[in-house]
């Protein structure tokens, strides 16, 4: 199981894993092999910084992503990104012009995978060289948000139907302050 899961990691391809629990809680053999599924997924989820999610909402984000319109636009050094819809996300390699160059965000969803940038296009997005440290940013969520910017505070509210909900965020190490709110 893990092999197959490398592989399809490997190429950065989401994982559609479906499988009726009921069958094996009946006995100790499918309890056991229910535990390590779970462990594999689960250690797959936090490895490679992916979320599960309902078919449903599979469904919903891969409709998103093959109906959208992705603008990138250069102004100097910046690159401006827009969609037409706030569930895409893309993935930004570096490419020749700018190897060996950090990048930074103005986005609120963005993960760094070693030099390139995944990043959420829930918003209008930049893109520039820098060297500023990462503020707090949320590194993954499996499904539509909004996020509501205060003086000091964020609010982040999924737009999904309840269900299965999942989000990751990153606190630079300078912040003091612990997020709270109701989960």
């Amino acid at each position: 199981m893990e092999g197959a899961y490398e592989n399809i990691v490997a190429l950065d391809l989401p994982i559609s894993h479906f499988y009726h629990i009921e069958y094996g809680m009946n006995t100790e053999k499918g309890i056991e092999d229910l535990r390590y599924k779970a462990k594999t997924l689960d250690n797959i989820r936090n490895k490679y910084e992916y979320n599960f999610m309902q078919e449903v909402d599979m469904f919903h984000s891969f409709n998103s992503v093959l109906n959208s319109k992705v603008n990138i636009i250069q102004k100097g050094n910046e690159y401006h990104i827009q969609s037409d819809n706030n569930i895409v996300g893309i993935k930004f390699e570096l490419g020749e012009k700018l190897n060996g160059q950090r990048l930074a965000t103005n986005g609120s969803i963005y993960m760094r995978d070693g030099k390139d940038l995944y990043i959420g296009l829930n918003e209008d997005i930049k893109i520039y060289p820098s060297n500023e440290p990462d503020k707090a940013h949320i590194i993954r969520v499996n499904g539509e948000i909004a996020i509501e910017k205060e003086e000091t505070q964020y609010q982040i509210h999924f737009k999904t139907p309840p269900g299965l909900q999942q989000i990751k965020n990153l606190r630079p190490p300078q912040w003091t302050r612990s997020i709270k709110g109701r989960f």
